[in-house]
């Protein structure tokens, strides 16, 4: 069987694509277009990085490069005549930081199953901003407050940071304020606070549940309510 040359460097190759071995192919063309500066918002508070228009937890500089270049890397389209194109792994030129100098690994496969590989560095911009989460929090506002009622308030207190932990929405929690008549936890939405009330409705400690809503005003996505959750419990 004749073997193949390479039309760019004359090597022998047992499948060319374009008259190009995968190396030079690779080189010359590339695998995925995928742009030269990859862009990111990340929560200057907590950490997070949007993604998709989505707030997903990171916690750092790795971690939100790794969101952004993968979240980059699968919407890349593989060049032609490769009908596939993937992110095979990346790694830092950089110290991360807001900008980093990264190089990816991609890996592309042809119809026929020719496999070319290349390394494409990039630069990783993150801009700093802010999640609605923690503008809620920094601004001091609340959708939800779960008032707890039907005992002594530094036993509901207790209760309360107990609950919250177990349930995992301390980060969605804007204050918890005890007074003489129990204790006021105030949340950021009001998933978090329904979370906490079936933790205390697992441990058998809830009387009754009353829901009010306090109109306060108009946004540009029309009337806003803050809902108010009043929690009789058994101690």
């Amino acid at each position: 069987m004749a073997r193949l040359v390479c039309a760019r460097c004359g090597r022998e190759a047992d499948r060319l694509i374009r008259g190009l071995c995968p190396s030079c192919f690779a080189e010359v063309y590339g695998v995925a277009r995928i742009p030269g500066v990859l862009r990111g918002e990340v929560c200057r508070y907590c950490g997070s990085v949007r993604i998709a228009g989505r707030w997903v937890p990171a916690g750092s500089f790795e971690a939100a490069i790794d969101a952004v270049v993968r979240w980059q890397a699968s919407k890349a389209r593989p060049v032609e005549p490769l009908v596939e194109a993937r992110l095979a792994s990346w790694e830092a030129l950089s110290k991360p930081d807001w900008r980093t100098r990264v190089a990816l690994n991609l890996e592309g496969r042809t119809a026929e199953g020719v496999v070319v590989r290349a390394r494409v560095p990039v630069v990783v911009q993150l801009k700093p901003s802010i999640c609605p989460t923690c503008k809620t929090r920094v601004s001091g506002e609340y959708d939800t407050v779960l008032q707890l009622r039907g005992g002594d308030p530094g036993a509901l207190e207790r209760l309360a940071v107990e609950a919250l932990t177990e349930a995992g929405v301390e980060g969605d929690t804007v204050d918890l304020i005890k007074s003489k008549d129990g204790v006021d936890v105030y949340f950021t939405h009001r998933g978090a606070a329904s979370r906490l009330v079936r933790i205390l409705k697992r441990r058998g400690l809830v009387e009754t549940v009353g829901r009010a809503e306090e109109y306060v005003g108009l946004t540009s996505t029309g009337r806003r309510t803050r809902k108010t959750l009043i929690v009789r419990v058994r101690l």
